[in-house]
């Protein structure tokens, strides 16, 4: 649970980590067209700067059931996507594309070209990953400030997020 209220608001980057549980053949990624992936750990660069805030983007990628908006969603709507965990930022300039450079130089790959990147110059925000370890290291080498919460953690943040907003006034 987190304390302090500010915490649920603050804009951030964020790295969704997932796994995909099947190869997955001619998936459609909205304009992207049709791609395969395969079975893995997959990391995902996003950045929630609008009012709601880092966490509620976090908990909208964990529901299976929405409209689908970002390319991301395509994969988070799958049965066969299961969210792992998540790396939240602690700054307030956006570095989704710092974090996707520090990805690409560490020698992760990104299995499909301009994945969540159609609005700047990376050529994408979705990499493969051969394990977490070796993802937090990257992260712990460059002294860019950041918290790991697991799927746990997130769902009840989720909920602290929904009860306060069904919370009758």
């Amino acid at each position: 649970m987190i304390e302090n209220k500010k915490m649920l608001r603050k804009k951030g980057t964020y790295l969704l980590i997932f796994r995909l549980l099947r190869e997955k053949k001619g998936l459609r990624i909205g304009s992207l067209g049709l791609h395969d992936l395969g079975e893995g750990i997959y990391v995902y660069v996003g950045s929630a700067q609008g009012p709601g805030g880092v966490f509620s983007r976090i908990c909208r990628h964990l529901r299976k059931e929405k409209k689908i908006k970002w390319h991301i969603d395509y994969l988070t709507t799958l049965n066969d996507c299961e969210i792992l965990g998540a790396i939240i930022f602690h700054a307030t300039e956006r570095l989704e594309c710092r974090i996707a450079e520090k990805l690409i130089d560490s020698g992760f790959r990104y299995p499909i070209h301009k994945f969540g990147s159609t609005d700047c110059k990376c050529p994408a925000h979705l990499f493969i990953i051969d394990n977490l370890e070796r993802l937090i290291h990257v992260f712990n080498a460059s002294n860019i400030r950041f918290s790991f919460y697991t799927v746990k953690e997130l769902n009840q943040i989720c909920s602290q997020i929904a009860s306060k907003f069904l919370r009758p006034s």
